[in-house]
């Protein structure tokens, strides 16, 4: 079974840098390369906890990818905007099927609602799109 698992040692490493790497490991078991996007501050906003909160999300998404959708193109933007932080992973899979166990997306979604956040989920034949968001965290918070 195809599992994309976070790069041992250093957890310093720059968000982009780990989603690349994440985007890499997928294209092992996708016949395209990912389309990986950034927009904003990525790397400033984006650090600590809330990196490794990235970095999973982009992880489970991109493994339901792999393992269900039987897609043939991938998509992930990562956006720091005025208010918050978004990813989006998109596929042109079969979509969600009604009957789907959503055990992973449902948790994904608890993490953002517990961040101030949310994701939505849009899935059909031809596709799916799934933003999880947060609130760009206080920075004098962080200090």
């Amino acid at each position: 079974m195809f599992a994309l698992s976070p790069p041992e040692g250093d957890r310093t490493m720059a968000t982009r840098n780990s989603i690349l790497d994440i985007a890499a490991e997928a294209l092992k078991a996708l016949p395209n390369p990912v389309d990986v996007g950034f927009s904003g501050a990525v790397d400033l906003f984006v650090s600590g906890e809330l990196a490794d909160e990235v970095a999973a999300v982009v992880r489970e998404l991109l493994s339901n990818v792999v393992r269900h959708s039987g897609a043939t193109e991938a998509g992930i933007a990562v956006t720091v905007g005025a208010e918050d932080i978004r990813v989006v992973v998109t596929d042109d899979g079969i979509g969600i099927p009604a009957t789907a166990h959503l055990s992973g997306l449902t948790n994904l979604r608890t993490r953002a609602t517990t961040l101030g956040g949310g994701l939505d989920l849009t899935s059909s034949a031809d596709g799916t799109r799934i933003t999880w968001w947060v609130p760009i965290p206080d920075r004098e918070e962080e200090s």
